[in-house]
C-alpha cells in the first residue's frame, strides 16, 4: 500500500557544511525528479531545496524508502547510513502536517518566513513540469496555498518583516549607521536578492547591484534608481563598500581573501547563499565581519513574540485544512466504484431504451431518453450519499465492495478493458 512520505534535512539538526552537500539547483532537482520517477517508480514527488533545508516528498510503498536513501547516497557519494542518520523521515499524516508547517513558516529558522511559500510554489512548478505531481500532491499543494491565504487574512501571524532577507537588511542597516553614506553591494538578483534590494529601496545610502545577467537586474535598478555594475567588476565594487550581501548560488566562494584589499578595515559581509559564496576565512581580517544563514538571528524580538502568540490560531486553520484533505482522500476511495456503478446503470438504461425505440415518434423517443436518464440519476443518488456519509466512519471500503459485488462491477470492468 502506498504512503505519503517526507525526508527532511534542515538547519535544526545539521550544520551548513553538511547541508551544502545537498544544495540542489533547478537542473539537479529536475534530474532527481526524473530518476525518482523512472528508476524507483515514486509518485507525488516534490523536492524542496532552500538555504535552510532539502526535503523530498513522495508517495510509495514503505519498502521504497530505503531505495530513496540509496539513490541520495549515490548522488552525494556518502554512505547510506549517513543519509538515514541526518534525514528525518515523516510518514502519512505526519508528512502532510510537516509540509503544511514548512510551507506556512512554522518550521522556518525565522518564524513565519515570507519567502518559503514562494519556494514551495517553485518546487511545485518543477514537479508539474516534470510530470511527477500526481492527484494527491496537486490537491495537497493547492490546499496549502489556500491555507496560507487564510492565515494571512484571518490572523496576524504573517505581520512584520522577519524573513531571511529582511533579517539581512536589518543587520545591514544596523551596521551602516556608523557610516555617513554607507555603500551596500548586493550580488545576485534571484528571489532573495531581489527581496533584499526591494527592502533597501528607501535606504539613505548608495546601493550597487551586481549580477551576471544585466537584463535580470535592469528592472530593479530602473525601478528604484540603484546603480548597476557588471559581474566582472565585483572586486573593485566591494573594495570601498560598507556592506556586501551575496545571494548568488555558486559551487565555490566568489569572494575570498584575494578579492579584498589589504587597506580594507571595516566591512560587513552577509552570505545568504548555500553553498556559501563568501570565504569564511575573511573573518581573520581585522574589522571584517562575515555572517551566513546560520548566523542570522531574529532582529526584532517583538515581532517574533507576536507570531509565537498566533501559532495556535495557525495550527487550528491547518488542522481544518488537513481534515478536509482527509475527507477528499476518503471520497477518492469509493470514486472508482461510483464511476463503475454509473457506467453499469447507463448500459442497462441504453439497452432497455433501445428495445422500445422502434416504431415510436422522435418526440416520444426524446421524452423516453430524458425520463430514463433522470431515473438513473435518482437511483444512483442514494448510494452515493450513503457512501459519503459512511466515509466519515472509515467504512468506505466495505460498502464499496458490497456495491461491487451487488452489480458485478469488477467482472464488467474486466470485460470492458479486454
Amino acid at each position: 500500500m502506498k504512503q505519503f512520505n517526507a525526508l527532511s534535512l534542515s538547519y535544526k539538526d545539521t550544520s551548513i557544511q553538511f547541508r551544502e552537500l545537498f544544495s540542489f539547483d533547478d537542473e539537479k532537482v529536475r534530474g532527481l525528479l526524473h530518476q525518482f520517477k523512472s528508476l524507483l517508480g515514486l509518485e507525488d514527488i516534490l523536492i524542496l531545496a532552500t538555504c535552510n533545508r532539502t526535503e523530498i516528498y513522495f508517495s510509495a510503498p514503505k519498502q521504497k524508502v530505503d531505495q530513496v536513501y540509496r539513490l541520495l547516497a549515490l548522488k552525494v557519494r556518502l554512505p547510506r547510513e549517513m543519509i538515514i542518520k541526518h534525514f528525518n523521515l515523516y510518514k502519512g499524516l505526519n508528512a502532510v502536517k510537516h509540509l503544511y508547517n514548512v510551507s506556512l513558516g512554522l518550521d522556518s529558522m525565522i518564524l513565519g518566513d515570507m519567502q518559503i511559500i514562494n519556494q514551495v510554489k517553485r518546487a511545485y512548478q518543477l514537479s508539474a513540469d516534470e510530470q511527477t505531481a500526481g492527484p494527491f500532491l496537486h490537491r495537497l499543494l493547492h490546499s496549502i496555498f489556500h491555507t496560507n491565504k487564510r492565515v494571512t487574512h484571518e490572523t496576524k501571524f504573517k505581520e512584520g518583516n522577519t524573513s531571511l532577507a529582511s533579517a539581512a537588511v536589518s543587520r545591514a542597516r544596523e551596521f551602516g549607521y556608523q557610516f555617513r553614506r554607507p555603500k551596500v553591494v548586493i550580488i545576485g538578483m534571484g528571489e532573495i536578492g531581489q527581496t533584499v534590494a526591494e527592502n533597501l529601496k528607501n535606504y539613505n545610502g548608495q546601493i550597487v547591484i551586481i549580477n551576471r545577467s544585466p537584463e535580470k537586474a535592469r528592472k530593479i535598478v530602473e525601478k528604484y534608481g540603484f546603480e548597476f555594475q557588471p559581474y566582472e567588476s565585483l572586486n573593485s565594487a566591494i573594495e570601498n563598500a560598507s556592506v556586501i550581501i551575496s545571494a548568488v548560488r555558486s559551487e565555490k566562494p566568489i569572494i575570498n581573501q584575494k578579492s579584498i584589499s589589504e587597506s580594507v578595515r571595516h566591512q560587513l559581509y552577509i552570505d545568504l547563499a548555500v553553498p556559501r559564496s563568501i570565504d569564511q576565512n575573511l573573518k581573520s581580517h581585522q574589522g571584517i565581519i562575515v555572517a551566513n544563514v546560520d548566523d542570522l538571528k531574529e532582529q526584532t524580538e517583538q515581532t517574533l513574540q507576536k507570531r509565537q502568540s498566533k501559532i495556535d490560531e495557525v495550527n487550528y486553520i491547518i488542522q481544518r485544512s488537513i481534515n478536509e484533505l482527509k475527507d477528499w482522500q476518503k471520497e477518492m476511495e469509493f470514486s472508482p466504484v461510483v464511476k463503475q456503478l454509473k457506467a453499469a446503470l447507463e448500459e442497462m438504461r441504453q439497452k432497455e431504451v433501445g428495445r422500445h425505440l422502434k416504431g415510436i415518434e422522435n418526440s416520444q423517443a426524446e421524452l423516453l431518453e430524458i425520463a430514463t436518464k433522470n431515473l438513473v440519476q435518482k437511483i444512483i443518488k442514494l448510494p452515493v450519499l450513503h457512501l459519503k456519509a459512511i466515509c466519515m466512519r472509515e467504512e468506505a471500503s466495505q460498502i464499496s465492495q458490497t456495491l461491487s459485488d451487488l452489480f458485478n462491477l469488477e467482472k464488467k470492468t474486466v470485460k470492458e478493458t479486454n
